[in-house]
């Protein structure tokens, strides 16, 4: 699992930006969620009314998302340069030729 920062203290992650919300009962599943996001750190909180459920908000860069030429044409999403174009909004060489 990715390096994950977890804390109670709001004032440890002061100064960075706020990538999402997430809540789960469990801390495991929370962590993965947090990650899957691309959040490297995350404010732990509990409500009064349901102690079971976390809530975190968290901070973290996210990658700027790129499209694999394999997973693309296997989601049938638009591949080659065009792909390129729309996932970093610059043009790119277009993939090699499927083998």
């Amino acid at each position: 699992m990715a390096h994950l920062r977890l804390t109670t203290e709001p004032g440890l992650t002061a100064g960075c930006a706020r990538v999402g919300a997430v809540s789960d009962d469990s801390i495991k599943d929370l962590r993965r969620k947090i990650v899957k996001a691309g959040g490297n750190a995350a404010v732990l909180s509990f409500e009064i009314e349901d102690m079971s459920t976390i809530h975190a908000e968290f901070t973290g860069v996210q990658p700027p998302r790129t499209l694999r030429h394999e997973s693309a044409a296997a989601d049938g999403v638009a591949t080659g340069t065009a792909a390129a174009t729309i996932a970093t909004g610059t043009t790119a060489a277009p993939p090699p030729p499927a083998r």
